[in-house]
């Protein structure tokens, strides 16, 4: 198989499956719904504005099902940049922000 791997197709090249519906149809027992609302440790999530995987809406319904009361999400910008999946187009924004949440949460 040879497709793009680009945002359409990337589960599916990552899966080796010949069509779209086949990853989804893997995929459909890993969901988040029923367990993110368990978390209650502080909670990091971080989020690229212009994550062409996950949609914001998509990050933003699963961040305010969170069960924590101690949670954050951090968008990144194109401009500040780190606003690709992942953060891939910029790490050296994201990861020291993750370092630095992650300190002040640990100091307590």
């Amino acid at each position: 198989m040879n497709l793009p791997n680009s945002p359409p197709y990337h589960i599916q090249c990552v899966l080796g499956a010949d069509s779209m519906e086949e990853p989804l149809k893997r995929l459909e027992n890993f969901k988040l719904s029923g367990v993110v609302e368990k978390i209650e440790c502080p909670f990091l999530m971080v989020h690229g504005e212009e994550d062409a995987q996950v949609s914001l809406a998509e990050a933003k319904t699963c961040f305010n099902a969170v069960g924590s009361k101690d949670k954050t999400l951090r968008i990144f910008t194109a401009a500040e940049g780190g606003s690709q999946h992942c953060q891939n187009d910029r790490l050296g924004v994201a990861l020291p922000y993750m370092h630095d949440w992650l300190a002040e949460k640990l100091k307590a």
